[in-house]
């Protein structure tokens, strides 16, 4: 009958459900592309900063009076510029419209660092300088390689920041930063995206003996994503956990109770399927209703006592389920109706409703 088998869709639907959690668990434990693959941009940065010193000309170093390759700390009164350049290059996943622009500042500071080893630097006097003016331009290409260079008047930086401090008789020390700034802009997928480099090459102003620091990001990389994308992504991960637990508890409970259903049964269910089990052979469960107008009705205390009927008539026993708790078993012999009701009956229930008979075989047509 259907009833008796909604507990057990019941524990498949629980299954099922726990299947789904079971999925978002182990979806959520793993690593998640934004984007599909094909729609991806992603871009690589790398870069080399170099900086060295030229010296006036002097008779100590070569030819030239420059200091060598292997000299990398350098004499602040016989230098005369520096040499410093970038080596820049973009390279992205696929052909896009670039747009670049880069330019270099140099900044000239006294500073004053305090008494105490523990004090930070300070800024007593600042003066910048434009080395480069921006430079701007445009390309379509996956890849994109800049080389800016210039001449740092390391002298004339060193002799500003000697006056500063002559005038005013400060005991502070000043040091010039270049500062080298590549701005990289385009378009992938619909959606803009900027990358913003800085390299800064230093040097000391004031120490008879200096060394030059280089500072700069070797490699960068990035992925263009869609803002309404990541949201969407990440609005479903951050309830990917909660759904799935709250489907798990749900499933849980779906098993639970097709399962107390199909074991736990009540008195009426256990003796309703004894009888199916034991006199199968001679009930009928039948679909269609059957009025009983104008039947004698005659009721009967016990299924046995329909058997007995059933062995004098030899007519089957008609199954009539005409509630969740109440079946009622027929046999119907010309004007007379035995009748056997297992279980309760609703107050609307009488003998003078509907009864069902079992289906008969059609009859085939004859042909013509």
């Amino acid at each position: 009958m259907q009833r008796t088998r909604r507990p057990i869709l019941f524990a498949l639907l629980g299954l099922l459900i726990w299947a789904v959690a079971g999925y978002l668990i182990y979806d959520y434990q793993q690593p998640h592309s934004t984007v599909p693959i094909s729609q991806k941009y992603t871009y690589q940065i790398t870069q080399t900063a170099s900086s060295a010193a030229h010296y006036r000309t002097n008779k100590f170093f070569g030819s030239n009076g420059s200091p060598g390759n292997d000299d990398t700390a350098y004499v602040a009164s016989l230098t005369d510029y520096l040499d410093s350049g970038l080596s820049y290059s973009f390279s992205g996943s696929a052909v896009t419209t670039l747009n670049y622009s880069y330019k270099i500042d140099a900044v000239v500071r006294s500073i004053f660092s305090g008494k105490q080893p523990t004090d930070s630097s300070s800024n007593v006097w600042t003066k910048k300088y434009s080395l480069l003016e921006p430079v701007s331009g445009s390309r379509t290409a996956k890849t994109l390689t800049l080389n800016p260079s210039v001449q740092i008047p390391f002298s004339d930086y060193a002799t500003a920041a000697d006056q500063f401090r002559t005038a005013y008789d400060l005991a502070v020390d000043s040091e010039v930063d270049v500062i080298y700034t590549v701005t990289v802009s385009g378009k992938a997928n619909g959606v803009p995206f900027t990358n913003t480099q800085t390299s800064t090459i230093s040097a000391p102003l004031n120490q008879r003996l200096y060394k030059i620091a280089v500072k700069f990001n070797k490699a960068d990389s990035h992925q263009v994503v869609s803002t309404e994308t990541q949201h969407l992504q990440d609005l479903a991960r951050r309830y990917e956990l909660p759904s799935a637990v709250v489907l798990a508890l749900l499933g849980l409970g779906s098993i639970v109770y097709g399962f107390r259903r199909q074991i736990i049964k009540t008195a009426y269910q256990r003796e309703l399927a004894r009888i199916y089990r034991y006199n199968d052979g001679i009930i009928v469960k039948a679909r269609r209703p059957v009025s009983l107008d104008r039947k004698t009705i005659v009721d009967l205390d016990s299924f046995d006592d329909l058997l007995n009927v059933e062995e004098e008539t030899g007519l089957p026993i008609v199954a009539n389920e005409i509630s969740s708790f109440a079946t009622r078993f027929i046999i119907a012999n010309d004007d007379t109706a035995y009748v056997f009701t297992l279980g309760g009956q609703t107050p609307q229930e009488s003998h003078d409703d509907s009864i069902v008979e079992p289906d008969r075989p059609r009859q085939p047509k004859r042909r013509s």
